[in-house]
């Protein structure tokens, strides 16, 4: 049997909760279980950290890389240094 990562075990727990209902794990209403931030499979304490992050890191590299380049033309033709 493959072993379950944390988050993968409290989904699977969740979903055992629920009748194995992925639409009842997210209407969840039993907000004092310690494991209920958890149930939708995501750590929201992570937020901004990972994989995801670097998406976001890239596409902002490349909106500031266009910015910066629109100064440096604006420079040349105004003929400011």
């Amino acid at each position: 049997m493959k072993q379950l990562t944390p988050l993968k075990a409290i989904r699977a727990k969740c979903l055992d909760c629920c009748g194995n209902h992925p639409s009842q794990v997210r209407k969840c209403d039993i907000s004092d279980c310690p494991l209920f931030i958890y149930r939708l499979g995501h750590n929201p304490k992570r937020k901004g950290i990972g994989a995801g992050s670097m998406v976001f890191y890239e596409k902002s590299r490349v909106e500031w890389g266009k910015i910066v380049k629109k100064g440096q033309k604006k420079r040349r033709t105004t003929g400011q240094m």
